[in-house]
């Protein structure tokens, strides 16, 4: 009975370890972003994640592929083959579950992303994307984008896109630079890049 006793306890706080563990990797899990991706093609060699200051690298295995890591804030960043990150595809992370789906040209060097999803900042960009092509004719587009921007830049402040996509707007002559810079002051300009600030100013 005692020996019964015993193995149960054994069993018991092996369970309760193992349930502790996982809760903690659950944790730490939560505190970053994991990209779970799949090649639409065969491809057997590393790909690169560069983000901020960092560069990660994975190999790529049964046309599967996975990156883990964290951010202080919606980081903008590239996946690509060695040596090409020029022609990456780019991909704004936030401390989530990232599925993607990428094909991958290895004569031109270039992965190209086809589709995405658990991803905040590619919901801005579609929603973006379907605003702008529904009213671009409109007589007070202006206003409307004007409007549709401010909003969408209060709600994500630290996040990098926002503050690309202001460079880009700067540069087509929607808005004053008044405007512009009413726009700007609502971003968080620290998180931004340094070239990015620049292209802004």
């Amino acid at each position: 009975m005692k020996k019964l006793k015993f193995s149960l306890f054994i069993f018991l706080s092996i369970y309760i370890i193992a349930c502790q563990q996982e809760k903690q990797k659950e944790i730490i899990d939560k505190a970053g972003f994991l990209i779970k991706g799949t090649t639409s093609n065969d491809f057997n060699d590393y790909l690169y994640l560069g983000y901020g200051e960092i560069v990660d690298s994975v190999m790529v295995k049964n046309n599967t592929f996975e990156f883990r890591g964290s951010v202080p804030y919606t980081t903008q960043s590239v996946i690509y083959m060695r040596d090409k990150r020029h022609s990456g595809s780019e991909i704004y992370l936030d401390n989530d579950e990232i599925e993607l789906y990428v094909s991958i040209v290895e004569a031109a060097g270039v992965v190209q992303l086809a589709s995405i999803k658990g991803n905040k900042t590619a919901l801005i960009f579609r929603d973006l994307e379907a605003f702008y092509e529904e009213n671009l004719g409109s007589d007070n587009f202006s206003e409307m984008f004007y409007s549709k921007l401010d909003s969408v830049f209060s709600e994500n402040p630290r996040n990098q896109f926002s503050g690309e996509l202001l460079s880009d707007v700067i540069l087509d002559p929607v808005f004053t630079f008044q405007e512009a810079m009413s726009l700007y002051s609502v971003i968080d300009s620290t998180v931004q890049q340094k070239s990015t600030i620049k292209s802004i100013k």
